[in-house]
């Protein structure tokens, strides 16, 4: 009876915030694409995201915990399945929805395509949590094997489920839109024959991204999740704001693919949105320093994001809660503020800049990757295991260059001898070819050497502005 109440309460309130939102006169999010970013409101965005892949498994208790946690870790954006199949279930339930945490079926006729509302609420309190925490909702409608099985007639019914979801969601400012999840599991042989789909299927899937579109009549961006790269079946429609990528199970983070995409034309952004999750029980699985090295080494290849992933957090299940607070998630919002404490919309990928060997992205991860301001007024070079290596330094404007190291593991600055500073360690009045060596070297050892041009006047690296 408590239970009953208690839901009546939050259901209610939860009704007269909805109200008051869609009257809204300005929207707190506006999210825009401009060549290889995205803009909220007109200014950069950095999509630092969570995947909480089955949050709707979680009480609304449990959903203002998660919120208050991602918040307070600098996350900005939770990656979310609004419906789910039962693929790995006693026999009974194989196929059919999963329910929600109060075991609430999300549709009441698959044809047509009904919505239960009283599922769809909880997930309407979900995204109005996250938008009071300062988060945005990427919410993936079904995950890709289930676009051609999930209604009778897939073809009709995708796109009506679609158009639903985007008519509900239209006036929530906080929503991006993945159209499913790993999309080419629509073909059953997604493996052997690497990662391939046909036509027909392809045909499965835009019917959905159709009905997304004409329910929210183009106020939400849209990219499609997959298990190697959205770009190989759909960059060129029009609906996909961004390539959206998967690194997760592959055999080294795959930042090859991400610089690719960068060069495609039509230009549109690059995201790495599922990378190695943390402290997976099984192979592969990933390390603190590996969640972080996957970020860094997108981010300056050209993505304008990064997705980090817990395992227990996903599944939202189980360990959940201690899954909250591992090392990882607390370091990937230095990554964030790093890249806005400096000139986001102008920095770009430049390897030209380094001079020596760029290290090794596979077997042991060594690399060097740099990100440097068009105008030449910052530069920044990842370096993986602190090794030495040796740059450029006529590439960056002016003529004195503020030296820092910057630690990917605390937000903290240094100097070469690994004492934190407050200021540059060292003003450089030298151009042409230097070698810089990290305060220490080896594995969990990642540094980024931050160069700017004295007379830019920037902050400190990582300042949260």
């Amino acid at each position: 009876m408590q239970e009953l109440i208690r839901l009546a309460v939050v259901t209610a309130l939860f009704a007269l915030t909805g109200i008051l939102s869609g009257c809204q006169k300005t929207q707190q999010y506006h999210f825009t694409m401009s060549g290889h970013h995205m803009l909220n409101n007109g200014q950069p965005f950095f999509w630092l995201g969570d995947t909480a892949w089955l949050l709707v498994k979680r009480s609304p208790e449990d959903v203002q915990h998660y919120m208050t946690n991602r918040s307070s870790k600098g996350f900005t954006v939770v990656q979310m399945m609004t419906v789910r199949i039962h693929h790995h279930a006693p026999t009974d339930l194989l196929g059919q929805p999963m329910n929600n945490y109060a075991g609430e079926s999300p549709f009441t006729s698959l044809d047509p395509v009904t919505l239960n509302e009283a599922y769809w609420r909880h997930v309407d309190f979900i995204i109005e949590t996250a938008r009071e925490h300062g988060l945005t909702m990427a919410l993936a409608t079904m995950w890709g094997q289930d676009a051609k099985s999930m209604f009778p007639h897939p073809l009709k019914n995708n796109c009506e489920y679609g158009k639903l979801l985007g008519e509900r969601y239209q006036y929530r400012d906080n929503v991006i839109w993945l159209v499913t999840g790993e999309y080419e599991k629509i073909n059953e042989n997604w493996q052997a024959d690497k990662q391939v789909i046909s036509d027909e299927q392809r045909g499965l899937l835009r019917a959905v991204a159709q009905g997304l579109e004409e329910g929210h009549r183009g106020k939400h961006l849209m990219t499609i999740h997959p298990v190697g790269t959205s770009s190989d079946d759909f960059h060129n429609d029009a609906w996909l704001d961004f390539n959206m990528h998967q690194t997760w199970g592959h055999q080294s983070a795959n930042v090859t693919r991400v610089r690719s995409d960068y060069q495609l034309t039509p230009v549109k952004p690059v995201l790495n949105g599922e990378p190695g999750y943390e402290n997976r029980s099984e192979q592969p699985t990933s390390s603190a320093w590996k969640c972080r090295y996957e970020g860094y080494w997108s981010v300056f290849s050209g993505a304008f994001g990064y997705t980090y992933g817990a395992d227990h957090v996903w599944q939202c299940g189980g360990e959940w809660h201690n899954a909250l607070e591992y090392e990882g998630a607390s370091d990937m919002q230095h990554l964030r503020y790093l890249l806005e404490s400096r000139p986001m919309l102008k920095l770009i990928p430049d390897q030209s800049m380094l001079l020596s060997d760029a290290g090794e992205l596979h077997k042991e991860p060594s690399h060097r990757a740099i990100l440097r301001s068009e105008d030449g007024k910052c530069a920044l070079v990842y370096s993986t295991k602190g090794l030495p290596f040796n740059i450029d330094l006529s590439k960056l404007s002016g003529t004195k260059t503020n030296v820092y190291w910057y630690s990917p593991r605390d937000g903290l600055m240094y100097d070469a001898e690994f004492r934190q500073i407050q200021s540059p360690f060292v003003t450089l009045s030298v151009k042409g070819a230097h070698t810089f060596t990290p305060p220490t070297s080896g594995e969990n050892q990642d540094w980024v050497l931050v160069l700017d041009d004295v007379a830019a006047g920037f902050p400190a690296p990582g300042a949260r502005i």
